[in-house]
């Protein structure tokens, strides 16, 4: 599915909108590195204009949808997962790796998501059981996991140093939804993280499960199992290629 369905096009434009702002933002903090002072407020006050315009146009398509980023607030029923700003570590410090994501989630699936990154344009979709894709100029790009196999040769994003002697290498760029959209697309087989909220990692699930890779929590007992509550109540995560995957399970 390399066209936009309605949902899709919705979180795009949103995600778009949304980020205009910190685009601004982001493009003014560069010219005030030199600053002894005032990041952190300067980005606050970014992630909250970004959040108000986030909450302003979701509303305007599905006011029956509440916005959430907690797992323990998931309702039955259907409702957006937000993040107005993950990377904010890197938006402070002038780094181009960061993003808004939205997804549309339903209890215990993710049924859409975005990820967009306003510094560079890179914007990230999936729908459950249409796949996984970057948007292009001409053709949508379908994204696919890796094919490696080796651990030992392997590139997992993660800031667990205990895993540098099992695998090729080890990246932690700052930004888990585009360190997931980089699972999804292939450039890392793997990716291990603790202690992230839910609106950090649901948009990229889905890219992962719609990109033939998978998620699992380091806690769970099979791992032949789906167990995303699990994942996302946690906020630890194991995701890559199958045999990645199950690997760093082993491991963990």
């Amino acid at each position: 599915m390399s066209y936009y369905s309605r949902n899709i096009e919705l979180l795009i434009t949103v995600a778009k909108r949304a980020a205009l702002g910190l685009i601004r933002d982001f493009t003014e903090l560069t010219q005030l590195q030199s600053a002894p002072k005032g990041h952190e407020e300067f980005t606050q006050a970014a992630i909250d204009r970004t959040i108000m315009v986030l909450r302003n146009e979701l509303g305007k398509f599905h006011a029956d949808y509440p916005i959430i980023n907690k797992a323990e607030d998931l309702p039955i029923t259907e409702c957006f997962v937000v993040n107005p700003l993950d990377g904010k570590i890197n938006f402070m410090h002038g780094i181009p790796y960061f993003a808004t994501t939205i997804a549309i989630v339903r209890r215990e699936k993710v049924l859409s998501s975005v990820i967009y990154n306003a510094a560079t344009g890179d914007t990230f979709w999936a729908e459950q059981g249409c796949g996984a894709f970057k948007e292009a100029s001409r053709n949508n790009l379908r994204l696919r996991v890796s094919s490696r196999s080796d651990l030992a040769k392997s590139l997992i994003a993660t800031s667990e140093q205990k895993l540098c002697e099992h695998v090729g290498g080890i990246r932690n760029f700052g930004s888990m939804s585009l360190d997931l959209a980089a699972v999804a697309g292939g450039q890392f087989d793997g990716l291990v993280c603790s202690g992230k909220c839910l609106s950090d990692i649901a948009a990229g699930l889905l890219l992962v499960k719609e990109s033939g890779g998978r998620n699992l929590s380091p806690q769970q007992e099979d791992e032949r199992l789906d167990d995303v509550m699990s994942i996302w109540k946690s906020g630890n995560l194991i995701s890559g290629n199958p045999t990645i995957c199950s690997k760093l399970f082993d491991l963990a």
